[in-house]
């Protein structure tokens, strides 16, 4: 399997990076549920370990940067290109917008 690693810094608590991994996760669901097999999550909620079609991917966050994981086969690299992205731009977007405060 070939590893690539990826993080970004998030700037947010604890809590509310764990609130938007959370997010992250479901939109990748949501937009490659059909190659998705299974998702398992640690008891606190930090880190979610994904099980595609021809990938294994960790997702996880500690109190500065999230992380993700990908471990895909050589042969795979090539096929799975877009997906890597989308999943990089996922991360990127969902841990770069700040939350908004509806009580002002």
């Amino acid at each position: 399997m070939s590893e690539m690693k990826f993080a970004v810094k998030h700037d947010r608590t604890l809590q509310e990076a764990r609130d938007v991994l959370e997010q992250t996760v479901n939109d990748a669901q949501s937009k490659f549920g059909f190659m998705i097999d299974r998702i398992s999550w640690n008891d606190d909620r930090t880190q979610a370990d994904i099980i595609a079609k021809g990938a294994d991917i960790k997702a996880w966050v500690d109190s500065s940067e999230v992380h993700l994981t990908l471990d895909i086969p050589l042969l795979n690299k090539f096929l799975s290109g877009p997906i890597v992205q989308n999943l990089k731009g996922l991360v990127e977007d969902n841990f770069q917008k700040k939350l908004t405060d509806d009580s002002v």
